[in-house]
């Protein structure tokens, strides 16, 4: 692009990668459960067979319009989920649950029982009661679904850190489902509790970055979607059928490994944060090597540094400076 060009403020899929580029944000399927599509940040949305993973066809993402207008809130409204017959639950960031009816006239609205950061709240199959999850509590609270009061939570006490913002139940109602940012050994789970009492829980080692949605299937098995980008599906035994990983490198953390050869022609970075899974990529040869074998010669650290030129407070921040003057960022 010339200098002189404006930025472009449309999306452009450059790369056809085979999956997606970034954090995936949501996960839906068709009604006999073959197809789910996903959406992600990178601007796409991807339908796939349910079956294998199989990519299908590519959609850029549209906006919608607004049904609904209720400005009694404190801070971001970032949940909604109909119940059949026609209710509507709506979760925020302020700490409040609401209940509308099917008019939208007359609402219940009640102060969360176990944080603030609500980021989901689900029906549970049977319309009784709700599940619901915080960005800021490891709890997993369950409230009724006509008054919306606290009835009891599944049991996280020997988990101290982390929380449970996305939740979800079986659709015969037998088990509810949890994850988010609970960090296990470098995994995220998901944790599964049988509804009799929800007194012992199993994990699923899911993604490894944040659990964006979790979405059980008629037959038994289980969609999870994460922030690494990976989406997967485990079945009733929870044993995993199959994960799809991102394409993109994930260069966070890895300063010291991003290294390039004195003519720009052979650069070596990593696919995995933190250094994991190293490439090496030659520009001559025209060869992508992960994982090459022997270790790099003539590749040397990116310069961070020159004469006249100083670039300070970029990792890591928003707010990156140039020569001690600050740097505006595009949609900041």
């Amino acid at each position: 692009m010339a200098a002189n060009e404006p930025l472009a403020r449309d999306p452009i899929l450059r790369i056809e990668a085979g999956t997606h580029t970034t954090p995936i944000l949501r996960v839906v399927v068709n009604k006999d459960e073959r197809i789910m599509e996903t959406v992600s940040l990178d601007k796409t949305v991807r339908i796939w067979a349910v079956k294998d993973g199989e990519g299908l066809r590519i959609y850029n993402t549209h906006n919608f319009s607004v049904k609904m207008d209720d400005t009694d809130f404190d801070s971001d409204s970032v949940w909604a989920q109909f119940a059949p017959g026609g209710r509507l639950l709506v979760a925020g960031l302020d700490g409040y649950l609401r209940l509308y009816d099917k008019t939208f006239k007359n609402n219940i609205k009640k102060k969360a029982p176990g944080g603030k950061w609500i980021v989901a709240a689900r029906f549970s199959p049977d319309g009784k009661v709700i599940a619901v999850g915080y960005a800021d509590s490891p709890r997993v609270d369950i409230v009724s679904a006509e008054t919306l009061n606290y009835i009891k939570k599944a049991n996280t006490r020997d988990i101290k850190k982390g929380h449970f913002a996305r939740v979800a139940w079986s659709s015969d109602g037998k088990y509810l489902y949890a994850g988010g940012g609970y960090d296990k050994g470098g995994w995220n789970p998901i944790l599964r509790w049988s509804t009799k009492s929800m007194r012992r829980y199993v994990e699923y080692s899911a993604v490894k970055n944040a659990v964006m949605q979790i979405l059980p299937l008629k037959d038994g098995r289980v969609i999870f979607i994460g922030r690494d980008p990976v989406f997967g599906v485990i079945n009733q035994a929870n044993r995993k059928v199959y994960t799809k990983g991102p394409a993109s490198a994930g260069f966070r953390d890895n300063l010291e490994g991003f290294l390039i050869f004195k003519d720009a022609t052979t650069v070596e970075f990593a696919y995995d944060p933190f250094g994991n899974r190293p490439a090496r990529f030659s520009l001559l040869m025209r060869k992508l090597t992960v994982e090459p074998p022997d270790e790099a010669k003539g590749l040397s650290p990116f310069v961070r540094e020159a004469d006249g030129l100083d670039i300070t407070d970029w990792a890591g921040t928003y707010k990156p400076l140039l020569n001690g003057a600050p740097l505006k960022m595009i949609g900041t």
